[in-house]
């Protein structure tokens, strides 16, 4: 818990970066279990194979940033090698969602690289990989 003085306002600025990456380290942590492993504590769910699983809070915003910034750095004469190590390199970029970042790519390179070379929109790729509702 952050100490709520004015006398301390540095040390509460702190103790609130520090529970900001608590919580995306949780994230992380969620993010590398398999769906059968994950549980219904982020209240985002989605079906896998018939079972629902739990999404990791982040993965929405993840797909929709680096599927930009990906789209905004192609060609439509782009190879998917090219795309692939686009891909690649967004995650090394994202910070603390680098590790579900990179499993997020990994699970869905074929389907991404496939996507990202049509006029599809992002929100739309992100919505039918189910990283967003």
């Amino acid at each position: 818990m952050c100490i709520s003085s004015p006398v301390l306002m540095t040390i509460n600025v702190s103790c609130t970066i520090l529970q900001e990456k608590v919580l995306a380290v949780r994230a992380l942590q969620t993010a590398v279990k398999t769906p059968k492993e994950q549980s219904y504590t982020s209240g985002q769910r989605s079906d896998v194979n018939g079972v629902a699983v739990a999404k990791p809070p982040g993965v929405c915003w993840a797909c929709k940033w680096l599927l930009n910034k990906v789209k905004k750095s192609i060609s439509a004469a782009s190879s998917p090698d090219e795309i692939t190590g686009k891909l690649r390199a967004g995650c090394e970029q994202i910070g603390f969602l680098r590790s579900m970042c990179k499993g997020f790519v990994k699970r869905y390179l074929s389907v991404l690289v496939e996507e990202l070379s049509t006029t599809d929109e992002v929100r739309s790729i992100c919505v039918s990989l189910k990283a967003c509702k």
